[in-house]
């Protein structure tokens, strides 16, 4: 299951970003759905892709959030978490190609999502840095839900 802030040139805006699930073979959109309220059954998914997706989520929001994306997965299931890191926050006002937007974008500490991972009962097999010398620091964290 992929998880997005918006598809191409289709950008989506809304409080925790929308999302796009494939369930079941079939692509459907879940156009303003929150990551707080997936709209999937528990243990829905073997897999959840969410990547440069939860820097938009506010800090209230976090902890839900990641707490979802862990109750779709199937018992033994993967997550493969992307994102930028850092500590910081703004609202970007300017999207690619110059576009008008109003989006959040919340950096924050590696170990903050490593912990909130764990709180949401996932194992944490690996976390890598992208550092310095990559556009934007940012960090990867692949985890999975416990058999």
């Amino acid at each position: 299951m992929p998880t997005s802030c918006g598809l191409g040139s289709r950008p989506y805006h809304s409080r925790n970003g929308s999302l796009t699930t494939s369930h079941t073979g079939s692509l459907r959109r879940a156009e303003g759905a929150s990551l707080t309220r997936i709209p999937v059954a528990d243990g829905a998914t073997a897999g959840v892709f969410c990547w440069y997706v939860l820097h938009h989520v506010h800090d209230e929001d976090l902890e839900a959030a990641i707490q979802e994306l862990a109750r779709v997965l199937v018992p033994g299931g993967s997550l493969m978490l992307g994102g930028h890191v850092g500590d910081s926050a703004y609202v970007k006002t300017e999207g690619y190609g110059g576009l008008p937007m109003r989006v959040l974008v919340a950096r924050r500490s590696p170990e903050t999502y490593g912990h909130l991972l764990r709180e949401a009962g996932l194992v944490v097999d690996a976390t890598m840095a992208l550092g310095p010398n990559h556009p934007a620091s940012a960090a990867v964290w692949l985890a999975r839900k416990p058999v």
